[in-house]
């Protein structure tokens, strides 16, 4: 017990003990851990005494605190007691009231009095700095500028305070604003005069000065420098669309040029209003372009001159920035805005003279432009838009509208007169080359007239004007032409039907007129048309002028900025625009209301050839052959997939291979084809049953001929190679059946082309195997594409290079770029794409609403599976032509 009582006294003491004293050897060190323990034991003392001491010390300081907040307490009770007991008496009490009455009033005036004060105060620094700019102005420009500089700054800071303030001093704002800019205006008045008669005396607008009349000169013209225009002035936008003149332009800051240079062009505004305002022979309104030379002569009298020695004046000046040959522009340019201000009224009332007078402002505009690099102060070259843009601009555009309307009006009256011309519908065989399809002269005509209307609004600068002349002109232009041409198919199409021969009734001279060489002869004059003005709209839409504004278009649509006019540019303008993704030009749906009419008329063509052929070929009718088609092209048909080249007049139909030639290649590759009976044998079995006039006696024979007849239809249905006609032109597509493989069957044709060197057929080009059909989409083309590639790629086939080439015919809802993904996600990435060294191709070809997919070797080796190309030249190119073929 007595053990564990240590424990329950001190714990701590005995645990520390116990991890100190753990051998005899710790008790060697016994003193040194008395002596530690002593130290720390003083030092808690210490500590303890320091608490106790600041403890007393707070209790202390806490009662004082609770002491005095009791007394203020009181000391608030009594002041609140206080002052309601005043509040009371002066509730009560009718002589304070009035007492506050006169001290608020006292203090109103009192503000008034300060708000006077100041107003004088003002008013008084105003007419200071006027005075002391006034008395120095004449000796010391420069001097002259600080306090007038002083009273523009007085001027701000008002007007800030007066917008802070809600307008409370409209009038003190209003009378330094005006103080100001009539100091300015007596300022350039006096400077003005004091130069003119300085150059009065010199001789001035001669440039034969001596070195004295130079120094003279120089000293003037330097005091006048000192006047110029501020920063804010330089920069300040001018709406030139709400101004009603083009004077107006010329008050503003940012148009105006120095004073000096101002002061120096009064000379040449007299001299120009005595020939072109007043009475003189020169001043005619017809002749613009005598004002507008006169200024230019003017300014290339003067140019050296300025170059040579204002320029030095202005760099000597910390005017450095400034052109002299610039600013003696600009300060000639209100002279013209004069002269055009006086002029307008009368060439608005006057259309050609109004059109002539803008071509003419157009040149000059130019002029300055590439000859002097021409802008005002602080204008970027490309964002001085000229003088004619002013005009056309100045007053809403008035102007402009009148203008148009002329423009309009004569290119209208030009196209009537272009269709009412008697050779209008002629074929002009010299406008293009001779490979060309020829266009009616009046298609080139109205090419023409449409070049012409461009180069008439190519240089203005607005694009909302230059979108009107492309509206309210061209496109009326092409669209009334467009009908034109269309009406003509569609009567062509009336006439030629047998529902309108019927109700109409036709004479002789109408018949010949929709048939044989004069109505193919009147087809191809619209299909040439249609061709020439689609192609030109091509080319128009590339050009850079017109991709310039199809940017601008669709930059200002996506930001909804054009207003009314994209919903009118929508009748022409490609369907791109809708889809930023897509690239489009300006005359996409109008050259797609061409190709419409040229598609049209293409069929029409194909219709009268092939009717025409058929009527006279009927006497061959009889003739027992069987003919297996593939494509049959023009023998001047270069490549047979371009679109481009599918514009021929006629499409002739010719035989691949006649029986024994097409019983060869089947029979090489797989065999004889036994109980297989031709076309021709089942025709030849009727035709001798109907030469012989005793077969109807003998019963026995006729049933046998019947059995014959059935038995040969069935077999032909069996006929491994069958030739299917297509409503497509230029193609005729191969059925094949089982074991009959496509690309084996083509392969063996080649290479005996190749080996043999003879020519198997006279128009027929192109030969393109086809493994697989579907519907044409691309959940079945993928489906297809898996079993057709896997013999050629899946079956342990590794790095197998290959292209995708796919060719699309009469579809529109597949595309190329679509197709090579879904085939290539097909093919997987076990294989490399080669565009040009590859192993295989992966032919797709779509037509209409069916996709095929083939895989090919050798197709460059075989020219591109080419039958006349793979010969020699020389081969190549046979003397046969297709049967009725005209040349594109």
């Amino acid at each position: 017990m007595a053990s564990i009582q240590p424990r329950q006294k001190d714990a701590r003491v005995y645990d520390y003990l116990n991890d100190k004293i753990q051998t005899s050897a710790d008790l060697k060190s016994l003193d040194s851990l008395l002596g530690a323990l002593q130290n720390q034991h003083s030092i808690l003392r210490q500590q303890l005494d320091k608490v106790g001491k600041d403890f007393g010390e707070a209790e202390a300081e806490q009662k004082h605190h609770a002491s005095s907040i009791l007394l203020k307490s009181h000391d608030y009770l009594q002041r609140q007691t206080e002052i309601d007991d005043r509040l009371e008496k002066v509730r009560t009490s009718q002589t304070v009231s009035d007492v506050v009455l006169n001290y608020r009033k006292n203090l109103d005036r009192l503000r008034q009095l300060e708000i006077a004060r100041g107003y004088i105060t003002i008013l008084q620094a105003v007419n200071i700095l006027k005075k002391q700019t006034q008395d120095v102005i004449a000796s010391d420009p420069k001097a002259a500028l600080i306090p007038y500089y002083k009273l523009q700054q007085i001027s701000a800071q008002l007007r800030r305070k007066h917008d802070t303030a809600e307008g409370a001093a409209v009038h003190l704002v209003e009378y330094v604003e005006q103080a100001a800019a009539q100091l300015w205006d007596d300022m350039k008045e006096r400077l003005s005069k004091q130069f003119q008669t300085a150059l009065d005396a010199l001789g001035w607008p001669t440039q034969d000065l001596s070195l004295d009349k130079m120094q003279q000169f120089e000293t003037e013209f330097t005091k006048i420098l000192a006047l110029r225009k501020t920063d804010q002035e330089i920069a300040a936008n001018v709406d030139i669309s709400i101004v009603t003149s083009l004077s107006e332009i010329t008050k503003t800051s940012r148009y105006a040029p120095l004073l000096a240079f101002t002061a120096l062009s009064k000379a040449f505004a007299l001299r120009f209003r005595y020939h072109f305002e007043g009475e003189k022979q020169t001043n005619k309104l017809e002749k613009p372009e005598w004002y507008l030379q006169h200024v230019e002569n003017l300014i290339r009298e003067y140019q050296p001159f300025c170059t040579e020695f204002l320029q030095g004046i202005l760099d000597s000046n910390e005017l450095g920035n400034h052109d002299a040959v610039q600013e003696f522009i600009t300060s000639l340019l209100p002279i013209i805005r004069r002269k055009i201000d006086h002029d307008l009224p009368a060439l608005a009332t006057q259309g050609p003279l109004a059109s002539h007078f803008i071509q003419e402002s157009i040149k000059f505009d130019k002029m300055l432009r590439e000859e002097y690099m021409y802008s005002p102060f602080g204008t970027d070259p490309d964002d001085w838009r000229g003088i004619t843009h002013e005009v056309l601009t100045v007053n809403n555009s008035d102007f402009f509208k009148k203008w148009l309307v002329v423009e309009k009006e004569f290119a209208l009256a030009r196209y009537e007169n272009i269709i009412a011309a008697e050779d209008a519908w002629v074929i002009d065989y010299d406008s293009v080359e001779p490979n060309e399809t020829k266009p009616t002269k009046s298609a080139f005509r109205v090419k023409e007239l449409l070049e012409l209307v461009t180069e008439r609004y190519r240089p203005l600068q607005s694009f909302s004007q230059k979108l009107r002349f492309l509206m309210d002109i061209q496109i009326t232009i092409l669209e009334q032409y467009h009908d034109k041409i269309r009406s003509s198919t569609e009567v062509f199409r009336i006439m030629s039907s047998k529902i309108g021969r019927a109700v109409q009734g036709m004479g002789k001279q109408e018949a010949e007129s929709i048939t044989g060489l004069t109505g193919l002869e009147r087809l191809c004059r619209v299909y040439g048309s249609a061709l020439f003005l689609g192609n030109c709209m091509r080319d128009w839409g590339e050009d850079l002028f017109f991709l310039e504004m199809w940017e601008e278009l669709g930059s200002r649509a996506r930001k909804n900025i054009v207003g009314n006019l994209i919903s009118s540019i929508a009748s022409f303008g490609s369907a791109a625009q809708e889809n930023t993704e897509e690239e489009g030009a300006l005359f996409d749906e109008m050259a797609a209301s061409y190709a419409t009419v040229l598609q049209e008329t293409a069929n029409m063509i194909h219709d009268l050839i092939s009717n025409a052929t058929r009527e006279d070929l009927k006497s061959y009718y009889n003739i027992i052959h069987e003919t297996c088609i593939l494509l049959a092209l023009p023998a001047n048909q270069a490549d047979p997939e371009s679109s481009e080249n599918q514009r021929t007049l006629r499409y002739v139909v010719d035989g691949m291979f006649e029986d024994n030639q097409r019983a060869r290649y089947a029979d090489k590759l797989y065999g004889p084809e036994d109980a297989v009976v031709t076309d021709g044998a089942e025709k030849n079995t009727v035709n001798e049953t109907e030469d012989e006039p005793d077969v109807q006696e003998d019963i026995e024979a006729a049933i046998a001929a019947e059995l014959n007849g059935i038995n040969a239809k069935k077999q032909i249905k069996g006929k491994r190679i069958t030739s299917i006609k297509l409503d497509t032109k230029c193609l005729i597509f191969f059925h094949t059946r089982a074991p009959v493989d496509p690309s084996e069957l083509i392969y063996t044709i080649f290479k005996d082309i190749e080996d043999n060197k003879k020519r198997l057929t006279r128009f027929t080009n192109r030969l393109t195997p086809i493994s697989k059909t579907c519907k044409a989409n691309y959940e079945d083309l993928e489906s297809i594409a898996k079993e057709v590639l896997k013999p050629h790629f899946h079956e342990g086939q590794k790095d197998v290079k290959f292209a995708i080439r796919p060719n699309l015919r009469d579809h529109n809802v597949m595309n190329r770029d679509q197709i090579i993904k879904t085939v290539a996600r097909v093919v997987g990435s076990d294989h490399k794409v080669d565009l040009k060294n590859y192993d295989l191709l992966i032919v797709v070809e779509v037509l209409r609403n069916v996709c095929g997919v083939s895989v090919v070797r050798d197709f460059e080796h075989y020219k591109r599976f080419n039958l006349a190309k793979v010969l020699d030249e020389s081969e190549g190119q046979t003397n046969e032509k297709a049967c009725g073929v005209a040349p594109e």
